[in-house]
């Protein structure tokens, strides 16, 4: 078997393994793709000290050629009060601008579906799990439904990273090592919602066109 041949089964082994995987989703989203219009928003959250409290959402909106168009940077007023004394230099600007913030969790999610628009078929992206369910908890919390975001999946970037990787990580890898891992230069502090959405954005662009196909493997239905 030449090179040819091998390089030809392994493009078809991409496209066509995803569809036994998950037939529904994956022809679903080839169907979106193909006749509607597609957006991606990637989301990131900052949490009040050790609870699942947020107090800051960063969003990046990107068209399905991976331009960004928009983005949105939201504080949220905490229950009680960050504690602000003793904070390095990041942090304690974010626990101060949540603690000046007026508006309310509720607020932020009227806020963010208004931003998300309903003109587009919207795929939530995260990095690592954690994000979502946080955003889902809060919204118990505060007496919304559970998928109080409007969109239609959600994707955890994370899972299509350790793909390209082929898994060759003994620990669940952070965003950080990943951005490292891909070369992309890290110029504002990491662990600011704002700027991890924007440098989450710029991770996925980079992965986004040799591992389309396996975007649906890891889809999650709204």
């Amino acid at each position: 078997m030449n090179n040819a041949t091998r390089q030809k089964i392994r493009i078809i082994k991409k496209l066509v393994i995803p569809i036994f995987k998950n037939p529904i989703k994956y022809l679903y989203f080839l169907f979106i793709n193909a006749f509607c219009k597609v957006q991606y928003v990637i989301v990131d959250c900052e949490f009040n000290d050790n609870s699942i409290e947020i107090i800051q959402m960063g969003l990046v909106k990107m068209t399905s050629e991976m331009e960004v168009v928009d983005s949105l940077n939201i504080f949220i007023r905490p229950i009680s009060p960050n504690a602000i004394e003793g904070r390095r230099e990041g942090r304690r600007e974010i626990l101060e601008q949540s603690n000046k913030s007026d508006v309310s969790f509720p607020e932020a999610i009227k806020m963010i579906n208004k931003w998300i628009g309903n003109d587009c078929k919207t795929i939530l992206c995260v990095w690592g799990i954690s994000d979502i369910s946080a955003i889902n908890k809060n919204s118990i919390m505060h007496n919304l439904s559970k998928s109080s975001l409007s969109y239609t999946f959600c994707f955890n970037i994370q899972k299509v990273f350790l793909k390209k990787r082929k898994n060759k990580f003994d620990y669940v890898p952070s965003l950080k090592i990943a951005l490292e891992k891909e070369k992309i230069k890290v110029t504002e502090p990491l662990h600011n919602a704002f700027a991890d959405a924007r440098l989450t954005a710029s991770l996925f662009k980079n992965i986004y066109s040799k591992y389309t196909a396996h975007i649906a493997q890891f889809l999650v239905w709204q």
